[in-house]
């Protein structure tokens, strides 16, 4: 039987590129659109979140990792380790 409380849900990619990660990151949002789109469709929910964690080889994180951490109620030092 299909559970209808959930109402939301997360396509979380974590990427770990060499580098022009901001380019990484419009990319995975570009690339999971059409996913997000059918998956609202079909299980009719109420929103899908695209959420790339993206960290780079030469220990560079963006800005938006904390934020992305923050809705996965992911631990905020987490980052540090990546």
């Amino acid at each position: 039987m299909l559970d209808r409380t959930i109402i939301e849900e997360y396509l979380i990619d974590v990427v770990i590129p060499n580098n022009h990660f901001y380019n990484t990151i419009t990319e995975k949002l570009q690339k999971y659109t059409d996913l997000k789109e059918e998956l609202t469709r079909i299980w009719q929910l109420n929103a899908v979140y695209i959420e790339p964690l993206v960290a780079s080889t030469m220990c560079i994180t963006p800005n938006k990792i904390h934020n992305s951490m923050k809705l996965l109620y992911l631990c905020p030092d987490l980052y540090i380790l990546m």
